[in-house]
């Protein structure tokens, strides 16, 4: 009669376990599931996001605003070198 009350508690605690483990592992899915899901809409919107900022000429602002400040400055820069070859020679040739 012993060895089956333990026998019997064994197989409930067993039971219990087992149920226990189905029961996080289907939770586990859907959480994964979810997760999975949010990826994929996630990847959409980014997609979208790039669509509208390309269409409306967002993507590439930085980039000209970079170009505009480049050549800006190498105008800039043009013009100091051409003001010193002309100060110098005039130095050079006066003196």
């Amino acid at each position: 009669m012993i060895y089956q009350a333990k026998d019997l508690f064994q197989s409930q605690a067993e039971l219990v376990d087992a149920k226990v483990k189905i029961a996080a592992t289907n939770a586990m899915d859907r959480v994964l599931e979810e997760i999975a899901s949010i990826k994929v809409e996630i990847h959409e919107i980014n997609n979208r996001l790039t669509a509208i900022e390309t269409k409306l000429n967002m993507r590439n602002k930085m980039q000209d605003e970079f170009r505009n400040r480049t050549i800006e400055y190498v105008f800039k820069a043009g013009w100091l070198v051409i003001a010193s070859v002309i100060t110098t020679s005039f130095i050079y040739f006066h003196i």
